[in-house]
């Protein structure tokens, strides 16, 4: 298709190439060197996905802040180093090729791709040596380590199991299951640190700066939407993410023999796999409800768009353990049911609008909105996005086709989850072999009564023609 538009410069699929090797060994590296210190595949991903979204996200999130810093010492000692980071960016160094790759600048942009190569060098060698050194040693450890007793707050805070014992378990068990250890801590703080540092300097800035063209309040509303919908799509990916190694794990770790064993309906394990996994983000949730009851603050009518904004979150992630319970429960390993789980979220969440829709909107009419709105409404960043941008925005002419688009993507959502449990839940004796009793069959023993009320040994004195016990006779 390109070489029907013009071709492609060999200099553009010489870049291209670098980068994606560059890259790729760079991320095999350090997922390998996160792997060796993880006990479970579904651990090993999910803090792999940590530290890449940390070294992605975070540095271009200070780059945005850091003038406002000063000259001070922490600027000084701050710049230098996300700088670096910053060139280790496949995407950064790609922006910076085709923007600095013309006339005069070329050697200045292949420059910004050199760097690239150096910094992903360094990762590599360094996350593939140090692995090596460990694989055995940390391999050992494990096997030797005795179980330790862990103290936590909420082991005192729990209350007694009941009658609902798997969502028990998935929601006060399974997370010590599915330890993130001292890497998926310090990612996590790192991300914490990330939101809350910008999210308290912009409501700072929007009660002493000035600006002649809107108000304050409705810079740092805009800002809590943005900065909402990303926590909101990296929670929906974790959630996902966990949702998929649910079931798979349970034959990992040789539990799920037993827990067919139980008595448990189809339904309540489906359900508590599906609520243990959106439960499991429930520190996200706190970190919204505090970027946006800053915005309350300023600004009290925003609390209308804060039930929207936490109902549309709590539906995708319904979906999104939905689809992961369900790619899981068919699954041989974790790592198929992430992969698939993934795939999906990702495809139909928001790629399929850059690789089907915007090439055919590009060759439309650019004065008719109203189809790539429309189209955009299974885009899960722009349902996020939706409530919050409305109300910062003023109204247009547009604002009914959004509002349209929004409900449409809601609901489609809501009702794609329900489908997905109740195909989980139907599907469920047949995927994991487990047996019931079929209709019409005899449910009651060889003396007539239910076979929960049959004695546990019958008596009998010999056997007739038919092999059936005769009653009556002796043990």
């Amino acid at each position: 298709i390109m070489m029907m538009l013009g071709g492609v410069a060999p200099e553009a699929l010489l870049v291209l190439f670098i980068v994606t090797v560059s890259s790729v060994l760079c991320v095999c590296s350090l997922a390998m060197a996160v792997s060796v210190w993880s006990m479970r595949a579904r651990e090993a991903v999910t803090r792999a996905y940590l530290v890449l979204f940390v070294l992605l996200g975070l540095p271009l999130l200070i780059a945005s802040f850091q003038y406002g810093l000063g000259q001070t010492t922490l600027y000084q000692l701050v710049t230098p180093v996300n700088e670096q980071i910053m060139l280790a960016n496949p995407f950064v160094t790609i922006w910076y090729v085709i923007a600095m790759t013309s006339g005069s600048a070329r050697g200045a942009g292949f420059q910004v791709l050199w760097e690239l190569v150096r910094n992903q060098g360094v990762v590599t060698i360094v996350c593939a040596v140090w692995a090596t050194l460990a694989v055995r040693r940390v391999h050992l450890r494990q096997r030797t380590k005795a179980a330790r007793r862990r103290w936590r707050l909420s082991q005192w805070l729990r209350p007694p199991v009941g009658q609902n014992a798997m969502l028990w378990k998935e929601i006060f068990a399974e997370p010590a299951a599915a330890r993130l250890g001292w890497i998926g801590r310090i990612t996590l703080t790192l991300i914490v640190l990330g939101v809350l540092a910008p999210t308290v300097y912009m409501f700072y800035w929007s009660q002493t700066g000035y600006s002649p063209y809107r108000p304050a309040a409705s810079e740092y509303l805009m800002f809590a939407t943005v900065m909402s919908t990303i926590l909101a799509c990296g929670a929906i990916l974790l959630i996902a993410s966990r949702a998929a190694g649910s079931i798979v794990s349970e034959r990992e770790r040789d539990c799920w023999v037993s827990l067919l064993s139980t008595p448990l309906q189809a339904g309540e394990i489906i359900w508590a796999k599906i609520a243990g996994s959106v439960w499991s983000m429930r520190g996200a949730v706190v970190l919204l409800l505090v970027i946006w009851g800053l915005g309350v603050l300023l600004d009290p009518g925003f609390l209308v768009a804060v039930p929207f904004m936490l109902g549309t979150f709590l539906v995708l992630a319904f979906y999104a353990a939905a689809v992961g319970v369900r790619f899981s429960l068919g699954a041989k390993s974790s790592l198929k049911a992430m992969g698939a789980t993934l795939a999906v979220l990702l495809f139909f969440g928001g790629l399929y609008y850059l690789c089907a829709c915007v090439p055919v909107f590009i060759a439309t009419d650019p004065r008719n909105d109203e189809v790539p709105i429309l189209s955009a409404a299974p885009c899960i960043p722009f349902l996020l996005f939706a409530p919050g941008g409305l109300y910062c925005e003023p109204p247009t002419r547009d604002h009914g086709v959004i509002v349209a688009a929004y409900v449409f993507g809601v609901f489609g959502y809501l009702f794609a989850a329900g489908m997905l449990t109740a195909s989980s839940i139907g599907r469920f004796d047949a995927a994991t072999g487990r047996t019931r009793p079929r209709d019409g069959f005899p449910q009651s023993g060889w003396d007539g009564r239910p076979l929960a009320e049959a004695p546990a040994t019958p008596t009998t004195s010999g056997r007739d023609n038919s092999g059936g016990m005769e009653p009556g006779g002796t043990p």
